[in-house]
């Protein structure tokens, strides 16, 4: 390989400089972004657990209420009702 010239090595040596550079701040950036969506990905993980939860007493309701709705008349549950009605529930979750 032959040496290179005063001109060439100026070259190649600015061009390490700037490469080095921009890789240092692309990797920066690059940093701030994966704390970014490590910082996103937790939101998310408390935003769904409210949804599960939320979701979970609905369809809890949501039985429930057809549970009631379903008898001729709409009258308290009796205790065996409303232990058996959560035992079903216990079943389906």
């Amino acid at each position: 390989m032959p040496d290179l010239t005063e001109e060439e090595r100026v070259k190649w040596e600015r061009q390490w400089s700037e490469a080095k550079l921009r890789c240092k701040e692309v990797w920066g950036t690059l940093q701030q972004l994966n704390d970014m969506v490590h910082s996103y990905y937790h939101i998310h993980d408390r935003w769904r657990e409210r949804f599960e939860e939320a979701d979970r007493k609905l369809a809890e309701e949501r039985v429930i209420h057809c549970k009631v709705s379903s008898k001729s008349k709409p009258s308290k549950l009796s205790k065996e009702e409303l232990k058996e009605l959560l035992a079903n529930l216990d079943d389906m979750i």
